[in-house]
């Protein structure tokens, strides 16, 4: 195994982990809290990132071609909100 895929398991493992505690933190706090809208806001948040860090995943482990598609996909959905918005 060379240096840079176990950087990247330790990636993949730290951004799993972290958002393994944040989802359980919010599942904790829908329990033991009215649900709230700050609660329900935290939820989809972290649903949002997992998302995320799937599809963040997904296109280092196409290589090269997955991260130009994924950032040329980012680029237009940037490209069009800044069009909408001016």
């Amino acid at each position: 195994m060379t240096d840079i895929d176990r950087d990247l398991l330790t990636l993949f493992l730290g951004t799993g982990a972290l958002l393994v505690i944040a989802t359980a933190a919010g599942q904790l706090m829908r329990r033991m809290v009215a649900d709230g809208p700050t609660v329900e806001n935290f939820n989809t948040r972290v649903s949002a990132w997992w998302t995320m860090a799937a599809l963040g995943s997904a296109a280092l482990l196409a290589g090269r071609t997955g991260v130009t598609v994924l950032f040329a996909i980012c680029s237009l959905a940037a490209l069009r909100e800044f069009l909408t918005l001016s």
